[in-house]
């Protein structure tokens, strides 16, 4: 992959270039925060309205994607949830393929199901941002290998089914009984 589009990606998320000095005093620093994970990055500036750049917005957002701060799922995988076996593997498979088109910058009647992520475009930089999109619309947590072990839309949809549907055993259930 070429420096431009490594370097292009990264100013999308409003970080820059870093020399090995900066990091390394940054990292002595940084390495005396009592914090279970640390890392080190050089921002470019806020977003033209004053917000955070895009690559720190997310980090007041609740634990797990798509949940209320309650912890309970939101409204799009709470509607997922409550669908039937095949709508529901419908369902998915068209999350999906418009997480994928999101990705892509096309229409997700466009996406071809059976081929290849990487065959469609998707590199390992697209890659996270698709993950990223599919955890926020099913509220799956998905590990990092997915898109690689599982290669098409189809595959991907499949596995989300089967997860969300293991979730749905798994949720508890109320009678309507009062005392």
């Amino acid at each position: 992959m070429s420096s431009d589009v490594i370097d292009a990606e990264l100013a999308a998320r409003g970080v820059g270039d870093i020399t090995a000095h900066q990091a390394l005093r940054a990292w002595d620093g940084a390495v005396q925060a009592p914090a279970p994970h640390l890392a080190v990055f050089r921002l470019t500036g806020q977003g033209g309205d004053g917000s955070r750049p895009p690559l720190l917005r997310g980090l007041n957002a609740p634990a797990r994607p798509g949940r209320t701060a309650a912890g309970a799922p939101d409204a799009a995988a709470a509607r997922l949830l409550a669908l039937p076996g095949d709508q529901l593997r419908a369902a998915v498979y068209d999350e999906v393929r418009a997480a994928v088109a999101g990705v892509l910058g096309t229409q997700a009647d466009a996406i071809d199901g059976e081929r290849a992520l990487p065959d469609l475009g998707i590199d390992s930089l697209l890659a996270v941002r698709l993950r990223a999109a599919l955890e926020e619309r099913t509220d799956v947590a998905l590990p990092a290998n997915v898109l690689w072990n599982r290669p098409t839309s189809a595959q991907i949809a499949t596995h989300l089914t089967d997860l969300l549907s293991g979730r749905r055993c798994r949720q508890p259930t109320t009678t309507g009984a009062t005392a």
